[in-house]
């Protein structure tokens, strides 16, 4: 992580989900869906997210998610891991 770069700790722990699920290239009626959320609550913590570490867009985002490891922590890929672990 870059000195100047925000935290992942100023982002709840459901913005980080959320984040970290848009990382890897989900649209916010995905996110919504594997979170059980609605989609107007996904896109309203985009937004606090991109509030609280200055971001603006989705590419910028996710750029900062892979360099914070976020793209690591998604429900998405913990259960492609576990289910390849399973196969070894």
């Amino acid at each position: 992580m870059n000195e100047s770069e925000p935290s992942p700790d100023l982002l709840s722990r459901r913005e980080r989900q959320v984040v970290a699920l848009i990382s890897i290239g989900l649209r916010m009626r995905e996110v919504a869906e594997i979170l059980s959320l609605a989609t107007q609550t996904v896109d309203n913590m985009r937004q606090s997210a991109y509030n609280k570490l200055g971001i603006h867009d989705r590419v910028r985002l996710s750029l900062w998610a892979h360099r914070n490891g976020l793209h690591t922590q998604s429900p998405v890929m913990r259960k492609t891991s576990l289910a390849q672990s399973d196969h070894a």
